[in-house]
């Protein structure tokens, strides 16, 4: 099995997948403009048709009221289409909604579960945002440690706040786990209780706790100021990706995949295992391989599972046991 099966596939899906992309850049532009019910016109049909990013950004629009009447009722519906397919920023939204009750009734503990989700994908401002719910409290029994764990994880990403929390932890007395590198532990983890357990009545922060960040913007990247521009389409990725391939940039490939097969979609952890298949752009990589192919093959990518199986034939029994310890 070589590079040929894997990106026929691969040029297949994109060709089936490209139909009206340029409408989707239009809407980007239609949003820079401030023209956005243009915008939401041109991302109605991709978000219909299941792309993350563009049901993202129809929730960003109808939570902010622009271009469509304010509605925080169908904001939650789309952020939470796009949640469910495992796109951090619309993970961090929703829990956003949750926290403030804003189209869903005020849930404190829904809104960590998405956090956490999110923070688990290294988004930063999720990070944050759970950290200081740990810190106060808010939804969950209060963890120093695991709130600062996580307030470790955003600075890294350059979240200033986050900084200046976790300094103050420090000064207070919270000691920086050995493994801080690590993934922060989620509280109760230790206990064997529920990780984030849902409570009763919704817990309010105590007089004086600072309020979670909003991940409002329609772009939220580990910079530490949000960006007021909305995410680019799947498909605009997956096409970008394609062309730099079929130029031989497999670097280029590489970056413009990595980001959408990190945010769960499924063709794109289908083309980057390709691409530590075939050692293209990346160092060959059959464990890698295996765990993007995996990833893609669960949530019923057509070809990954075929094509997983074959790798599968060509690898030791250990490569197999780290690579599905990579895809946990």
């Amino acid at each position: 099995m070589g590079r040929k099966r894997w990106i026929v596939a691969a040029a297949f899906i994109v060709c089936t997948a490209t139909i009206a992309r340029a409408d989707f850049a239009a809407g980007l532009r239609s949003y820079e403009t401030g023209d956005y019910f243009t915008a939401y016109k041109e991302w109605l049909p991709f978000a219909e048709a299941g792309d993350p990013a563009a049901q993202r950004n129809l929730g960003h629009l109808y939570r902010l009221g622009r271009g469509v009447t304010k509605d925080f009722v169908k904001a939650v519906e789309w952020y939470r289409k796009s949640a469910e397919q495992g796109f951090s920023r619309a993970q961090a939204n929703l829990g956003n909604m949750y926290l403030l009750g804003q189209g869903v009734p005020k849930d404190p503990a829904a809104a960590a579960r998405w956090f956490g989700r999110s923070a688990k994908q290294n988004h930063p401002i999720a990070q944050y945002n759970l950290g200081l719910m740990y810190e106060n409290g808010i939804g969950m029994s209060r963890d120093d440690v695991a709130a600062l764990g996580w307030y470790f994880r955003a600075s890294k990403a350059g979240h200033r706040k986050a900084a200046q929390r976790l300094a103050r932890l420090v000064a207070r007395g919270a000691a920086p786990p050995a493994d801080a590198d690590e993934r922060p532990r989620l509280a109760g983890a230790q206990r064997g209780e529920p990780a984030l357990p849902p409570s009763g009545d919704p817990e309010r922060a105590r007089p004086g706790a600072p309020s979670p960040e909003r991940p409002a913007s329609a772009r939220d990247t580990a910079s530490t100021v949000p960006q007021e521009t909305p995410d680019a389409g799947l498909g605009v990725a997956l096409d970008a990706g394609m062309s730099a391939y079929r130029a031989h940039d497999y670097d280029s490939a590489f970056r413009h995949w990595l980001p959408r097969a990190e945010s769960g979609d499924s063709h794109a952890q289908f083309f980057v295992g390709g691409l530590y298949r075939d050692g293209a752009g990346v160092p060959v990589d059959p464990v890698r391989a295996y765990r993007w192919w995996a990833l893609a093959a669960a949530q019923g990518h057509p070809q990954a599972g075929r094509l997983l199986a074959g790798l599968r034939a060509e690898m030791l029994p250990k490569e197999i046991a780290a690579a599905r310890e990579l895809s946990e």
